[in-house]
């Protein structure tokens, strides 16, 4: 749901599912959005150390907002401590929204095989094909919401990371659904 809600803002890919995690793409002109660039695949046979702190800084960014949708809670601590603006801002908006309308999330997220490319002093670029099995549902019947937020997707999640004096965080992400080769 990364990605499907959005982390990040949450995040996730090309049809946005408008959410965080569920295919959420920051404002266009966001600084260090991905704005539709694609990232290379390549392989990684070894992460550095950088890589190696974002890679768990992505996937506890990732956590800290599927956590967070499960119960629309845009003040869970770990999504702040994991995030940053103007990624931060669209989650805790979509998670306000989701509270407001009566909706949460349910199920799990698979994050396959985060890949770091481009990692310099304080910026850092993630690829992941994950399999997102959270999903919008209306908290009062437990009943899947309509349109894509209510489907399990193979969703591509493109994120840049930023290094800040409390270490790698979630800076801006874009969803793509059904992107993943």
């Amino acid at each position: 749901m990364t990605a499907a809600i959005c982390s990040v803002l949450l995040a996730a890919c090309v049809p946005a599912k408008g959410t965080p995690g569920f295919g959420a793409r920051p404002p266009e002109g966001a600084a260090g959005a991905v704005q539709g660039r694609r990232l290379p695949v390549t392989s990684q046979p070894g992460l550095s150390e950088a890589s190696a702190q974002v890679r768990v800084a992505w996937l506890a960014a990732e956590e800290a907002f599927n956590s967070a949708a499960l119960t629309s809670d845009s003040s869970e601590p770990a999504l702040g401590a994991t995030t940053v603006p103007p990624q931060l801002t669209w989650s805790e908006s979509v998670l306000d929204q989701m509270r407001s309308e009566g909706k949460i999330a349910t199920g799990s997220v698979q994050y396959g095989t985060p890949r770091v490319f481009d990692v310099r002093a304080n910026l850092a670029e993630v690829e992941s094909c994950i399999h997102d099995r959270e999903i919008v549902i209306w908290s009062s019947s437990g009943r899947r919401v309509a349109g894509e937020l209510g489907q399990v997707e193979f969703e591509l999640i493109q994120s840049s990371m930023t290094f800040t004096g409390g270490g790698w965080k979630l800076l801006t992400q874009e969803v793509g659904v059904g992107s993943c080769a």
